[in-house]
């Protein structure tokens, strides 16, 4: 059963969560390297109906896949691998993103968000190796994930961002998030983000309201041309 299919808003965990989004945004294909801080991914990756996982040898080249695939589908790509080490071999190929304003969302798995700051195997939250300090100097957003509540909003924030800006976004998800339930309900980003040419009162509406503001009531705001048949 894909994970799509599940019951809108019924609790899952925050990695099969995360998976249902982006297949709800019409991710066929993510591209990732396997490792202990993003494992709980593996498991609704390969069973979601599809949903294609691709494997690198390392994560600059998932990400550099990540580039390709939205150029080639002119939506936005994704790329999963651990914090540290991990994310930070990404670092080239989202610049690369950056520069040619390829929206792309990185995704790194971390320690518990018990175990931040104590020097972990592989952990990014320490100042030393801090990897959204590292990724805010090259994504157009980079955040850490600090309790299951939050990570709905992060998630649309790091989309909205990526695709609204064309730009690549960066999130730190920590083990025990992508393992806590989380009982979201998740509504794809409106159309109209991805091609902004035409954009009638309707649709600017539906775009406002993803970042909860409202269009004013002025007869000649919001008037467009009618988009060509």
């Amino acid at each position: 059963m894909s994970a799509i299919d599940k019951s809108i808003g019924a609790p899952v965990a925050g990695a099969e969560f995360v998976i249902s989004a982006l297949q709800a945004e019409g991710v066929h294909d993510v591209f990732m390297v396997p490792g202990g801080h993003n494992d709980p991914f593996m498991a609704p990756m390969v069973r979601t109906s599809g949903l294609a996982t691709l494997v690198s040898g390392f994560e600059g080249g998932a990400a550099y896949m990540a580039n390709g695939y939205a150029l080639a589908t002119g939506g936005f790509g994704v790329a999963f691998g651990i914090g540290g080490p991990g994310i930070l071999n990404m670092a080239t190929a989202l610049a690369s993103a950056a520069a040619d304003r390829v929206p792309l969302l990185a995704l790194s798995g971390e320690v518990p968000v018990a175990w931040e700051g104590r020097g972990g195997f592989q952990s990014a939250s320490s100042p030393p190796l801090d990897d959204t300090a590292v990724m805010s100097g090259i994504c157009s957003y980079s955040a850490r994930v600090e309790s299951p509540a939050t990570l709905a909003l992060h998630l649309r924030s790091a989309l909205l961002t990526a695709v609204s800006s064309r730009s690549p976004a960066h999130l730190s998800i920590p083990l025990n998030i992508q393992q806590a339930n989380v009982a979201s309900r998740w509504t794809p980003l409106p159309q109209e983000l991805r091609s902004p040419e035409f954009l009638d009162a309707n649709a600017m509406d539906r775009v406002l309201s993803t970042v909860g503001l409202h269009r004013p009531h002025d007869r000649d705001f919001g008037r467009v041309r009618t988009p060509p048949q």
